[in-house]
């Protein structure tokens, strides 16, 4: 969802708190949306803050999801399944690009967990807030953890 909690600070807030704000294809679409339209057509916005519901900013990939991606299927070349990875992942890639290159300052502010995807999208941001209570994880790399939390302060 989207509103100015005060004059020219658009929030953009992660909205899904009962599965911790886990990132869908449609989150992927509607965040490139919001971002691409906020750079160019929004003339009201001069800084943009992500923030999330709930207890967590984000869980990262809804696992959920992405367990039904075609390109599980055993049934074809490895080749196939490759470039069907590549149109599951390039919408992911385009939204979080799509942050990084707003014509606005960008803010995460991180609270609870932060895991995965969410690490990512904060890292396309200009800014990344960290409150107090914060984890962030990077699935199975603890040095990409550290490099985040000294990054944070």
């Amino acid at each position: 969802s989207t509103s100015y909690p005060i004059p020219h600070v658009l929030e953009i807030r992660l909205n899904r708190p009962d599965k911790l704000n886990a990132m869908t294809q449609l989150f992927f679409k509607e965040c490139k949306t919001v971002f691409e339209a906020a750079s160019t057509i929004d003339h009201h916005a001069r800084c943009i803050i992500i923030t999330a519901a709930g207890p967590a900013f984000s869980a990262g990939l809804d696992l959920n999801e992405l367990t039904r991606a075609p390109p599980l299927r055993t049934d074809i070349d490895p080749a196939r399944r490759g470039l069907m990875w590549r149109n599951v992942i390039q919408p992911m890639q385009d939204a979080f690009s799509a942050i990084e290159k707003c014509t606005k300052p960008t803010i995460a502010a991180i609270h609870g967990h932060c895991i995965g995807a969410g690490i990512d999208l904060a890292s396309a941001c200009d800014i990344r807030y960290v409150f107090h209570g914060y984890i962030i994880r990077a699935s199975g790399d603890s040095s990409q953890s550290f490099l985040m939390l000294l990054a944070a302060y």
